[in-house]
């Protein structure tokens, strides 16, 4: 686990439908200082971070009338939408992302919105997707030192994604109709990943 290295993160996994492990959660983030990073990893929207489903249904986490996010520690909110979540709760030292197809369902609603979007991704286009992100994601940390600014980790993420881009299109490893759908997405994830 990169985080575990790189960071020294401890990582908080289960069901957060459960009263005394959201305690146990928003206990760990009082703990925070402006030195840590707080990395969230899940589903996410405009309005809020998902924890754990209830009855199939996604449970609020974070945002209005749940866990609130620590405010004095930097932060990487890797979901959907967490970009438009950190902008509405005015978080500062903060990255955040647009949209993060993860599945092919996403994909095809995304295609329903904007019928030429990601023309040539198909389900194995989503899973190198998915592959690639997590490899930009994975590199960046490892270049950073988590003592320097945020900002970096940020420059990091968007020089890794390029990085992931320029890849399949040297290497050609994928079809060109199912390779140029997969650069668009990527470039749509670096364009939309923010710091603020």
């Amino acid at each position: 686990m990169v985080l575990e290295e790189k960071l020294g993160a401890t990582i908080i996994r289960g069901d957060t439908t459960r009263e005394e492990h959201r305690n146990e959660i928003s206990n760990g983030l009082h703990k925070l200082t402006e030195q840590d990073v707080f990395v969230f990893m899940g589903h996410g929207a405009s309005h809020c971070l998902y924890g754990s489903p209830k009855g199939g249904e996604p449970q609020p986490l974070f945002g209005k009338g749940t866990l609130s996010l620590p405010n004095r520690s930097r932060c990487l909110l890797v979901s959907c939408k967490s970009d438009d979540f950190k902008n509405s709760q005015l978080m500062a030292n903060a990255i955040g992302f647009g949209e993060i197809p993860a599945t092919w369902e996403e994909v095809c609603n995304l295609r329903d919105l904007d019928r030429s979007r990601y023309w040539g991704v198909d389900e194995e286009t989503v899973l190198e997707y998915q592959n690639c992100f997590v490899k930009a994601l994975c590199r960046a940390l490892e270049l950073w030192d988590s003592s320097s600014p945020l900002y970096q980790l940020y420059q990091n993420i968007r020089l890794c994604i390029t990085g992931q881009i320029v890849r399949h299109r040297l290497y050609k490893t994928l079809a060109q109709k199912r390779r140029q759908g997969l650069v668009e997405m990527l470039y749509d994830l670096k364009q939309e990943i923010d710091f603020h």
